[in-house]
């Protein structure tokens, strides 16, 4: 056993794991040093509690160490064994997880003492993804973290080696490492117990028990600050041969806030996308912006488009990310939102700026965005129910439902389109058919007249929310998108 001091902290490597053979290929099957490991981190664990336990400035937890005045925590973790072919999905998960198949390490000290040690130097936790409640994106200020390790070099000497996290793990696509920009200190959540139980951290307790993620995990503790979905990437993240942990081998995790003087990463922003007075036109030109924060200070030296621009450009300068919670004005006509969302789409790729969910009683910005696909219902995945909107002469709306059924027969590989059409005379008659307890997909497609206003819109369809609550928008004559769609499945009109 070779015990090497490492920053002031024991620091404890298995001899036969370090050996150069082994931490080559797993061909040979190592043997473990669990028990070791775990007898080292408990007496590791005591003997901080005896040299820091009276010190306020220090937070002691088993496998963990927390340093208020040097704002870093110290994680004592187990390098798991993995070939270089292996897709990796997490850097650090809990010890009891069972996904040691697909991680670097795991940790010997729980997730929620991690959590509870990055407050204790200081730190606020975020907030994970959410896809149900439209978190698309990790929210949290960032924490760099660094691998601490022992192996032999090619002369049989035993090196300290460090190096960020993310260099540990290679896309296989592009034969590089993750980009070195951090995590998001998200901190998981906290879920209800069983029964009258206290509510529990959820990565103690739930599947994978995720520290720290390589994908945007919503239970993890510390997420890398990219939106990622797990399936695009799943299989591509590979360990880095040229950053291999030492199989069994007991590493340290150094945690470390990325801002020391109070500054922040995140910045909170509500922009209002306003109706130019007296501008009843379609474009960018008819629309004003004012941006503010949380309290109210309006930012930006107008309300041109061009004044938003500018403040975010400064903002990205900085380095905040940007959380924007988007408020168009109900005003409107649906082309203005529909064009502006387009516009704001494309500003999210390769910047920091991302979206927020919609305030209540607004749609998210995706619902004007749909996959053009779903226009074709031969192209969809399955039926909705289709509400077309049109204005009348005296300006109300009226509109008609129509629900579409897919009829098999036999062997045949694409089944018969039988379209019926409802009159939908108001909000009522849409709660009517398509309101809470009614069933279906939930899910509405709107076909629109572009003039219409959102807030038109919006107090048309707002008593199907509840059962729909994912609405896409696809804005053109819909007397015309409902005569094509019946005519496309030889349907037939119910008044």
């Amino acid at each position: 056993m070779v015990v090497i001091g490492l920053a002031g902290l024991p620091h404890v490597i298995s001899g036969a794991a370090v050996r150069a053979e082994e931490a080559r290929s797993l061909d040979e099957n190592p043997p473990t040093s669990v028990a070791t490991n775990r007898a080292m981190v408990d007496k590791v664990y005591r003997d901080r509690l005896k040299r820091y336990g009276s010190d306020g400035n220090f937070l002691i937890r088993r496998g963990l160490i927390a340093d208020r005045r040097k704002r870093s925590v110290r994680i004592q973790a187990e390098a798991i064994a993995m070939n270089t072919i292996d897709p990796v999905e997490f850097f650090l998960i809990a010890e009891d997880s069972g996904h040691d198949y697909e991680a670097l390490a795991y940790s010997f000290a729980r997730p929620s003492d991690i959590h509870q040690a990055l407050e204790f130097i200081g730190m606020t936790a975020g907030r994970p993804v959410n896809y149900e409640k439209l978190f698309m994106w990790p929210k949290g200020e960032r924490v760099w973290m660094t691998f601490s390790w022992e192996e032999q070099d090619a002369s049989g000497n035993v090196v300290a080696r460090q190096e960020p996290a993310e260099k540990l793990i290679i896309d296989s696509r592009s034969g590089r490492h993750l980009p070195v920009e951090g995590f998001c200190f998200v901190g998981s959540q906290w879920v209800a117990g069983e029964g009258d139980a206290k509510p529990v951290y959820a990565a103690d307790v739930y599947d994978p028990e995720s520290i720290a993620s390589d994908y945007n995990e919503p239970l993890t503790v510390l997420d890398i600050p990219r939106k990622v979905v797990q399936g695009e990437v799943y299989g591509y993240q590979r360990v880095n041969p040229r950053c291999r942990l030492p199989a069994g081998s007991l590493v340290e995790i150094i945690l470390r806030p990325e801002f020391s003087g109070g500054q922040h990463r995140v910045v909170d922003l509500s922009l209002r996308v306003l109706a130019r007075r007296g501008g009843g036109g379609r474009g960018m030109k008819c629309m004003r912006f004012v941006l503010e924060t949380p309290a109210g200070e309006r930012l930006g030296r107008g309300d041109r488009l061009k004044d938003m621009l500018a403040v975010f450009e400064r903002l990205e300068e900085k380095g905040h990310d940007i959380f924007l919670t988007v408020r168009p004005d109900h005003a409107l006509k649906l082309i203005c939102v529909r064009d502006f969302y387009i516009f704001l789409s494309g500003m999210l790729k390769g910047t920091s700026l991302r979206i927020e969910p919609p305030v209540e009683g607004d749609l998210y910005y995706r619902a004007f965005l749909p996959p053009e696909s779903l226009r074709d219902p031969k192209r969809r995945p399955g039926q909705p129910w289709e509400l077309h909107l049109d204005r009348m002469v005296s300006g109300t709306l009226t509109g008609r439902l129509v629900h579409i059924e897919e009829i098999w027969h036999g062997d045949e590989e694409q089944p018969e389109f039988k379209s019926t059409a409802f009159a939908c005379p108001g909000p009522a008659a849409l709660a009517e058919r398509l309101g809470p307890g009614t069933g279906g997909l939930p899910v509405l497609l709107v076909f629109a007249d572009p003039d219409i206003t959102y807030g038109g819109l919006l107090d048309f369809i707002h008593p199907v929310t509840e059962s729909r609550p994912t609405v896409y928008v696809f804005l053109e004559s819909s007397s015309s998108a409902a005569d094509r769609s019946a005519a496309r499945c030889q349907g037939r009109y119910v008044p």
